[in-house]
């Protein structure tokens, strides 16, 4: 029997995630996620930028089209990080043995 019968790939990835997860303090896990928040805030905004462009700056002068801009886009941003956050606190399971339940593995013998 080969290995990719019986092995999930996509489930070997996340037992893989949430076994270096198990091996970090809290402390780190807590920078790493806040690290996360920040770029995925940061990546979203240009996101937000591009796909909602200004007209050329020669053309337009109208500074509160530019505000009203921003505004929606930080709306967008605190609505998605709030989103994130809640998803990934509540929901992720970071557990130390998390990684042994994704691949089935019975953590009450070990």
């Amino acid at each position: 029997m080969t290995i990719n019968k019986w092995l999930n790939a996509d489930k070997v990835v996340e037992s893989f995630m949430l076994y270096c997860y198990s091996k970090l303090s809290d402390d780190q896990i807590e920078e790493n996620l806040m690290e996360f928040r920040e770029d995925m805030r940061i990546g979203l905004s240009k996101k937000l930028k591009r796909e909602n462009p200004l007209p050329e700056p020669e053309s337009f002068r109208d500074e509160d089209v530019v505000h009203q801009r921003e505004v929606e886009i930080k709306k967008e941003l605190d609505k998605n990080d709030n989103l994130l956050m809640d998803t990934m606190i509540n929901k992720l399971r970071l557990g130390k043995d998390d990684w042994k339940k994704m691949l089935g593995i019975d953590t009450t013998t070990t």
